[in-house]
């Protein structure tokens, strides 16, 4: 429902992370981004979302799941789950904030918050962009979206208090640029760091180099070259918007360096 105060949204809904990853790097929310191999929470049932009119270039957003049953949600959402962001758009610059925390259920063994935010700039210089993003989150372990660990996945599941890895504070770091060689074709690079707070040796660090070419109006092709670089006791894998279970299920992460060429495309309905 819209009107002159703004648009207001009910139901199964994506996350304003997961909604602006354009902003965030110059993957698209594809492979090749270390933001994406840590994890984007993606999408809630239950959802009720409030999205400001822009004044002043400024738009606030604001999100509480409340749960739905879904597929993937049982008793995360009855504990409610926050959103909140802050966008600011001003000619070719554009800064953000957007935010999750998610509760445990009362008495868990580990109640703690599990939180996600991120903050992030990108600035259009004519002849293509440059992007930054830092993110401060507890989120890597598999509250909130099960990446981290030896999982390699990021949609969301239940927050069930019982594991110990919300206590573990991960800051990822993350700079990219893209440069427009013609109107519908562009070159891209990004280098990222993910950094467990607690023990340096569950980081890990990770870049990527692509081409994507605008075929026709609704369909991207793209190449690039990626890797993700573990320390001794981090298992982070590839991925996009969602993670490449297919290629690593059943394999063990812990410690290794994961090169790899990947062509696709993408298309918009």
């Amino acid at each position: 429902m819209t009107s002159p105060y703004g648009e207001f949204r009910v139901g199964r809904q994506n996350t304003g992370i997961q909604a602006t990853g354009n902003y965030i790097d110059y993957t698209e929310r594809n492979l090749g981004s270390v933001v994406n191999s840590f994890g984007v929470p993606s999408r809630y049932d239950g959802d009720f979302a409030y999205l400001s009119p822009r004044i002043d270039g400024v738009q606030v957003v604001a999100h509480y799941a409340i749960g739905g049953g879904g597929q993937q949600n049982t008793s995360t959402f009855n504990q409610g789950v926050y959103q909140l962001r802050a966008d600011y758009v001003g000619g070719p610059v554009r800064v953000a904030y957007s935010g999750i925390v998610a509760k445990a259920p009362n008495g868990s063994v580990h109640g703690n918050e599990v939180y996600y935010h991120s903050a992030y700039a990108n600035y259009d210089y004519g002849l293509g962009t440059i992007y930054a993003v830092y993110i401060h989150s507890n989120n890597g372990g598999g509250a909130l979206n099960n990446t981290g660990g030896n999982e390699v996945g990021n949609i969301p599941a239940v927050v069930s208090g019982t594991s110990a890895t919300v206590q573990t504070g991960y800051d990822i770091y993350q700079l990219s640029a893209d440069y427009r060689l013609t109107s519908t074709l562009r070159l891209g690079g990004l280098y990222g760091k993910i950094k467990d707070s607690a023990n340096s040796s569950g980081s890990a660090t990770g870049w990527s180099f692509g081409g994507y070419w605008q075929a026709f109006s609704n369909l991207t092709l793209y190449g690039l070259v990626d890797e993700m670089d573990n320390s001794s006791t981090a298992a982070f894998g590839v991925a996009g918007s969602a993670g490449l279970t297919k290629n690593f299920s059943g394999t063990n992460l812990t410690g290794r360096r994961i090169t790899g060429l990947q062509l696709g495309g993408l298309f918009r309905f």
